[in-house]
């Protein structure tokens, strides 16, 4: 498993602690370098976070902030302290609406991709590319408190197994929502997109389960978690936006410092 160089592709992009801006063409793109895990030094998988602020259910989702921190900002700690991470870059769109992710990420000094609204496949794909990720993790914004403590689980299995393409325990799902795990090789990624609808490309990986004759899909465990029945960690309307406040509000040390178990655990007792 290990990191590439790519080619950058058309689209807008920024590298943290790199100041001068190139022109490419008709689009404004950073050369990559080493800041912030780009084209890690060490091979570790990438993380590609999919985020934008348009959302029926909760508008602005994205920057909503709980205790000083938007959602968004939950979820990079926890990539940022996940040891097996390399790269981290945000995924957003190229529409207007986005441009406030755009800032975050420059004061987060976050590396970023903005690309395509509803093709977030692409979007997704080209994001790790910018990075030159042979491998990446699909990480959602609207999943602040990302299970990255089973990623290494994952790893072991793409670096053990011949051929595999994408480790996941979504299909079928072993964990609650927001607690997905899906790591994901470039390659294959381009495989699917020559042949996905407009459903897929919205949905990312959605190609690859329907087609698993196609790609080589390892399914990963629960890694011992367990969780009640209609459990949610996922961030997507009111109710999981307060579920998630009281959570915070009940940690007594920093979120990432909590395993997975160790958040459903809280979310059990804060509830019952």
């Amino acid at each position: 498993m290990g990191l590439r160089p790519s080619e950058i592709r058309p689209g807008r992009r920024y590298t943290p602690r790199r100041t001068q801006w190139v022109q490419e063409g008709p689009s404004i793109v950073t050369k990559v370098d080493a800041g912030n895990g780009v084209h890690d030094p060490t091979n570790r998988p990438a993380a590609v976070v999919l985020t934008r602020m348009t959302s029926s259910r909760l508008p602005g989702k994205a920057l909503r902030t709980v205790a000083g921190r938007p959602l968004l900002g939950y979820a990079i700690d926890r990539l940022r302290h996940a040891s097996v991470v390399g790269a981290i870059v945000v995924a957003t769109s190229d529409d207007p609406s986005d441009d406030p992710i755009e800032a975050f990420c420059r004061s987060e000094d976050i590396a970023f991709h903005r690309g395509s609204l509803n093709d977030v496949a692409a979007r997704a794909l080209d994001a790790a590319r910018s990075v030159g990720a042979e491998w990446w993790f699909r990480a959602n914004g609207d999943s602040p408190l990302l299970a990255v403590d089973l990623y290494p689980d994952a790893v072991e299995v793409a670096a053990s197994v011949p051929g595999v393409e994408l480790v996941s325990n979504v299909h079928p799902r072993v964990v609650p929502p927001g607690a997905s795990v899906e790591l994901i090789r470039s390659d294959a990624m381009q495989r699917a997109l020559v042949h996905m609808n407009d459903e897929e490309r919205e949905h990312v990986t959605m190609h690859l389960y329907r087609h698993d004759d196609r790609f080589h899909i390892e399914r990963l465990g629960a890694g011992g978690i367990v969780a009640a029945p209609g459990c949610r960690l996922v961030v997507d309307n009111p109710d999981d936006l307060e579920r998630f406040a009281a959570l915070i509000t009940a940690m007594d040390h920093p979120h990432w410092t909590y395993g997975t178990q160790d958040v459903l655990d809280l979310l059990q007792r804060i509830t019952s």
